[in-house]
């Protein structure tokens, strides 16, 4: 029988707990897949009980825990080591504010569909809100004439749908966050490189800017690719839909723990959203995110509101002992 091609999974945490359990624990019940490799990456928190969950991940492969907290690198150095130690022909990078939703064998369809069409980039695994779809894929007639998206339809042998973005959106993610892509494609395009102090709207210093710059350099002809059911959700749990983040030795927005058990979102079976499979572009983050013991707001046609970082975001300090970390 032959090997499925080995997918590294490397995970980035720092000073997230509750979004960090939460992650790890639905990675594990959701990705059935039969050759993978974790790689876990913890920026050196200080939050209480990090230390000791840490300890219980025994079937990670690699478990690297930062000593010192450097914040305006310390994001695409985690991302750099990841794959520079990955020995899997794909990885899977995700940060610690997503949970996976969907439970089955999605992740060989993924790969097959990267084994099969040498165009396909980056593989979108977070769900998308109304809104955004919108923006990508429903264009107007004037759209459609003047600048026609060229977005491509790809199906698996076991009929699992996907959409390329087409030239409406660079065919890495530059980020690579919540996204499946080859490893040589990162190794290709090199290191993520820090151009500038770490900010309140970006956690990696420019990094993010200058991969896509390297990447329209390359000459690289690839396609960003979003499966018509997407298996990850971003967490957005709180009286804004707040996202918490960290910067420095703060934690901005409200940071809840899940109200019930270790989950924010229900656990879905392939079965229950089967359905939705021809679905264009894809299943919204909306129909997809399944609250468990709270609400997310969402205004009068049903689209969740909008949650960004703002200046005015409260903040607590994550440990009263640790001083200079602030940022620019």
């Amino acid at each position: 029988m032959k090997t499925s091609p080995k997918v590294t999974i490397g995970i980035i945490g720092c000073n997230r707990l509750h979004y960090f359990r939460a992650l790890i624990e639905s990675a594990r019940e959701c990705i059935q897949y039969d050759n993978l490799e974790w790689i876990v990456y913890d920026n050196a928190s200080v939050e209480a009980g990090m230390s000791k969950y840490l300890k219980t991940l025994k079937f990670v492969d690699d478990l690297i825990v930062r000593k010192e907290r450097n914040p305006a690198t310390e994001h695409i150095s985690a991302m750099n080591e990841i794959v520079n130690k990955a020995t899997g022909e794909y990885i899977i990078f995700m940060p610690d504010d997503m949970q996976f939703v969907l439970k089955g064998e999605w992740l060989h369809d993924f790969v097959e569909l990267a084994e099969t069409n040498a165009r396909v980039g980056s593989v979108v695994l977070n769900a998308q809100r109304h809104t955004t779809l919108k923006k990508f894929f429903q264009h107007s007639m004037i759209d459609r004439i003047l600048r026609p998206a060229q977005q491509t339809k790809y199906q698996t042998d076991s009929g699992r749908q996907f959409v390329g973005y087409g030239n409406t959106k660079a065919g890495i993610n530059p980020a690579a966050i919540g996204t499946i892509t080859k490893t040589s494609i990162w190794r290709e395009l090199g290191d993520w490189t820090s151009s500038g102090a770490q900010s309140q709207q970006d956690s990696t210093g420019g990094g993010e800017d200058g991969m896509l710059i390297r990447y329209w350099k390359s000459g690289m002809d690839l396609d960003r690719i979003l499966p018509a059911i997407t298996p990850s959700v971003s967490i957005f749990a709180g009286p804004r839909n707040d996202q918490a983040y960290v910067r420095g030795n703060r934690r901005y927005a409200e940071y809840m723990a899940p109200p019930e058990g270790k989950y924010y979102y229900s656990i879905l079976e392939e079965k229950d959203v089967s359905q939705w499979n021809t679905i264009y572009p894809s299943l919204a983050y909306e129909k997809l995110a399944v609250p468990i013991g709270f609400e997310q707001r969402m205004d009068d046609i049903e689209n969740m509101y909008p949650w960004k970082k703002r200046p005015d975001d409260k903040f607590g300090w994550i440990h009263p002992s640790v001083e200079g970390l602030e940022i620019s």
